[in-house]
């Protein structure tokens, strides 16, 4: 049994719940445990893994005293509490897409392969467990809930070691410690009681797979102060963070839910990232699944009669009901307000929200406009929300936020970010300009390429000086490495998609045939056979979303590159020299 922990904050390690170190240690050898793990969009507390298997497991050694199926979770003289089986399973899928997402990165180039992504696709099955140790609670018929709850060590135990994800699809060793590394983990020794960190431990402090924790979370200040003037006046404006995928708008948003949660003690923040709906789950809408989270408060009592509805039938019209009912009736009697954040709204669709994604943009529409409901509302999504998605632009819904562009980061952003490696990492002045000359300030890609730098130092025992030639030399890496699409599609596929801005960034990188070159609007316009009109329109998106940058002081008036990492990529996709810098 090899225990992998969180690995970026030593110092601030917990030691995990010794009764779940105890079941753990009595499985074979080829298992391996994730502990505190924290992924694009999700969280488990742990994660167990073996050959042919991924487990989620929720180790509660005593909330859950009692489990019933029908109705809210209760305890045994308590109030109610949240259903976990809800939570659990989300967390579940996410964790499923992940992998899934990931495969290249885990498996090898063999997993970018169409039989292997088929394979993968169905082969996928991340089971969660709630694992009870107090032996006793469950009996008969209760321990037959939707996936498994066990009591006891031994159940526990024998159910991991005989589950079977698929026989054709195995996560060997290097494989497992592969996915450990992308979730920032590294393997640490728990037979001791604590956990003590090593004297100088090598531990990478730069993380790009998902949301930054409010510790890494840098700059911003312009989008924040402005979302927190739309969100705190009553009643507020709804607020939309737009912007290319990998650009920080998971992160932003749930900064700004945790900053209004600081400045109003009072607030509770509900969150939902559009994913993959279980379609035998419980709830029947996303509203559903908000509504359990809302109940969790101090105040479930009060809500008690209306949240009993539910049990009458699954349905979205009453889901939705119960929803508004629930916090127009905890904002009248406590004066709080609820922080919803609806994360990636650009994927909705049946596949992620179930069967009311026709009508769920007017819901939205409704408690957006809804004063009695004391609801702050905050959503993220892409460019592709304004063109992709039929039932948003009928409802017109976006006419009722506040549109703030989620772009690059600011130098001084920048600059903390790249600083988070320091002390060890000593960079020179060279190095921090070429890394803010490739990634364009991106923040993604300033994560990835210290990331990179970090591991560069960590394989091939280099000295902690990070000089422009080693970042030139990780790049390339990147570059021509078989991983390379995904890291740099983040930076232009969405607007790729738009059509004509699509043709026009091509263009653009086939006449900047060297770093830094201005590309003439003229040119520009006689290459792709267009009239200035049409230029400038499809030029837009790339200017909007910082692709392209405008030089009008030029004669005639001339673009470039914000980015040359994608400058570099776009040509060598092309077939064309890349032709970087020394």
């Amino acid at each position: 049994m090899c225990i992998f922990y969180m690995s970026k904050n030593p110092e601030t390690r917990v030691p995990p719940d010794q009764q779940l170190v105890q079941w753990l240690r009595q499985l074979p050898d080829d298992f391996h445990a994730f502990l505190d793990v924290v992924g694009s969009d999700f969280k488990s507390r742990c994660l167990l893994v073996k050959p042919r298997g991924v487990f989620h497991v929720f180790p509660d050694s005593s909330v859950y005293t009692v489990a019933q199926k029908t109705g809210p979770w209760r305890l045994q003289g308590a109030k109610e509490t949240e259903n976990p089986v809800g939570p659990l399973n989300d967390q579940s899928n996410k964790i499923r897409d992940f992998i899934i997402q990931e495969r290249n990165h885990i498996w090898g180039e063999h997993a970018n392969s169409g039989g292997f992504e088929k394979l993968l696709s169905k082969a996928v099955v991340i089971l969660w467990l709630v694992a009870l140790t107090n032996k006793g609670m469950l009996q008969g018929e209760k321990a037959q809930l939707s996936r498994r709850i066990f009591c006891d060590a031994k159940g526990f135990c024998n159910f991991v070691q005989g589950f079977c994800w698929n026989r054709k699809l195995t996560l060997d060793e290097p494989a497992i410690r592969r996915f450990a590394d992308l979730l920032g983990l590294e393997a640490v020794d728990l037979r001791r009681a604590e956990i003590k960190p090593k004297a100088a431990p090598l531990i990478n402090p730069y993380y790009y797979v998902g949301a930054v924790d409010p510790r890494r979370f840098k700059g911003r200040t312009k989008e924040l102060r402005r979302a927190k003037g739309c969100l705190i006046p009553d009643p507020p404006t709804p607020v939309a963070l737009v912007g290319l995928q990998r650009t920080g708008k998971s992160s932003l948003g749930e900064e700004i839910a945790r900053q209004l949660v600081a400045e109003n003690q009072t607030a509770q923040v509900s969150t939902y990232v559009f994913g993959e709906w279980d379609k035998k789950g419980e709830h029947a809408d996303v509203s559903g699944y908000l509504l359990y989270s809302v109940a969790s408060s101090p105040y479930v009592t009060e809500l008690s009669e209306i949240i009993s509805k539910l049990s009458l039938k699954r349905s979205v019209g009453l889901e939705r009901q119960i929803f508004k009912e629930s916090l127009r009736k905890l904002h009248r009697l406590t004066k709080r307000y609820i922080v919803l954040f609806l994360d990636e709204l650009h994927k909705l669709n049946e596949h992620s929200a179930g069967p009311g994604h026709d009508s769920f943009a007017d819901f939205l529409e409704n408690i957006a406009k809804d004063k009695t409901l004391g609801l702050r509302l905050i959503i993220s999504a892409r460019p592709s929300i304004f063109t992709h998605h039929e039932n948003i632009n009928k409802t017109n819904l976006l006419k009722l936020f506040d549109h703030i562009r989620v772009g690059s980061v600011d130098d001084d952003a920048a600059l903390q970010i790249i600083s988070l490696g320091q002390p060890p990492l000593v960079y020179t002045d060279e190095a921090v300009s070429r890394i803010l000359s490739l990634s364009g300030r991106n923040p993604y890609w300033i994560q990835l390429l210290c990331h990179k730098v970090f591991q560069y130092i960590e394989l091939n025992g280099k000295r902690f000086s990070v000089t422009k030639s080693m970042v030139n030399t990780v790049f390339e890496e990147i570059l021509y490495g078989t991983g390379a699409k995904p890291y740099f599609s983040a930076l232009y596929e969405d607007v790729r998609e738009l059509g004509l801005p699509g043709t026009l960034l091509y263009k653009a990188s086939e006449l900047a045939n060297q770093e830094n070159t201005l590309v003439s609007c003229d040119d520009l316009q006689s290459i792709c056979g267009l009239d200035r009109e049409s230029l400038n329109g499809g030029l837009q998106p790339l200017f909007d979303y910082e692709i392209l940058v405008r030089h009008t002081e030029t004669d005639p008036p001339s673009v470039s590159f914000k980015s040359e990492g994608l400058r570099c990529w776009l040509r060598l996709e092309s077939i064309l020299p890349v032709n970087k810098s020394p």
